[in-house]
């Protein structure tokens, strides 16, 4: 064989192996050719907020730190998340910060109070945000905030608070706690005497000094984490749910919107009720593009079934009910719906704060 014909089998078979592979290739058996991933390449070597509005320690904190140890995992291109504490004026601040942040590229995200909302329904001062349109990533958990008596308490029952003067004690004037027993005594007739300025562990310390008969500032989980034993001993007396809908093991404790005498009275209940709902959620500024949103949506979910996620937040003693973005997009969006301009006036009235 000639130098001649090796060459020209060379350039036969290289030709052959070319034409191959251009036909595996087609029908997606070859390699094919490598696709840019512009969420992955934004996110790499990326630094990601979360922005909390309360203090380090707190419940927000803790939640927010939990899934700062895990989400970066699932996030295309696994940027490094990092976060920050915005305490100031309620949530307010981070809340409104998070909303006008200028970016809106999807490397801002928060976790704020879940009464944003609600305080935007009531026409809080300074409010520089619109809930339904944040861009939400999705709920870690929702919130099942309790009024608790103890047991020395006269009043045994809620129905007992109607006719009973019951000393509770709540947060600050436009916390939920202070607006769920204002909103009870003016729409069901209860006599709940707030005593203000207590958080959460202050109130079941004053309880069991006798300075005050209740707390309004209990939740279920945090109850059955934190006071087990006083729960079990008796020494701790439930007497509403709020949330949409009851709790498992408190069928028998009345829910918030259930004890409304009417229709209308039923929805303001709810819109308040839905703070519970929205509990521990992350959310962006409105207008981020939309595949980083459905990027991040993705990675939250991955996020909230992952094992070593569950079994941290276990350790945490953190409990975990997500939703997805998507729904919870959707409730947020609802919450106000149905509610007329009389409804509106009057749950502002009940908070004190009339235009």
């Amino acid at each position: 064989m000639t130098s001649t014909d090796v060459r020209r089998r060379e350039i036969s078979r290289r030709r052959l192996g070319f034409l191959l592979g251009l036909a595996l290739a087609s029908l997606g058996w070859g390699p094919g050719p490598v696709l840019a991933d512009p969420v992955a390449d934004f996110y790499r070597g990326h630094k990601v907020e979360i922005m909390v509005g309360s203090a380090a320690g707190a419940s927000y904190d803790a939640y927010a730190r939990l899934l700062a140890r895990h989400l970066p995992g699932f996030i295309p291109g696994n940027p490094t998340i990092i976060v920050t504490n915005q305490p100031a004026a309620g949530s307010l601040v981070a809340t409104n910060i998070l909303y006008n942040d200028p970016n809106r590229d999807g490397s801002s995200l928060g976790m704020v109070g879940q009464s944003l909302y609600f305080m935007q329904l009531v026409g809080q001062a300074n409010i520089k945000y619109d809930a339904p349109k944040f861009s939400w990533i999705g709920r870690i958990s929702n919130v099942i905030d309790l009024v608790v008596a103890w047991h020395g308490a006269k009043a045994k029952t809620l129905e007992d608070v109607k006719s009973i003067a019951t000393n509770v004690a709540v947060g600050a004037a436009l916390s939920g706690s202070t607006m769920y027993v204002n909103f009870m005594n003016a729409m069901i007739g209860t006599r709940f005497v707030p005593i203000k300025g207590y958080d959460g562990p202050e109130s079941f310390l004053a309880m069991e000094r006798g300075e005050v008969d209740a707390t309004g500032s209990a939740n279920l989980y945090g109850l059955k984490a934190q006071h087990a034993d006083q729960l079990k001993n008796g020494q701790l007396n439930i007497l509403v749910q709020m949330g949409l809908r009851k709790a498992p093991g408190l069928d028998a404790i009345p829910l918030f919107p259930d004890l409304a005498r009417n229709e209308a009275d039923r929805r303001i209940l709810a819109a308040l009720a839905t703070t519970d709902e929205i509990g521990r959620s992350v959310l962006a500024p409105p207008g981020i593009p939309q595949d980083r949103l459905t990027a991040l949506r993705r990675a939250f979910d991955a996020t909230m079934a992952s094992p070593k996620f569950l079994a941290d937040a276990k350790k945490s003693q953190i409990a975990i009910n997500p939703m997805s973005g998507e729904k919870l997009q959707a409730m947020v969006g609802d919450s106000g719906r149905g509610l007329g301009p009389e409804m509106i006036t009057r749950i502002r009235t009940l908070v004190g704060r009339v235009d």
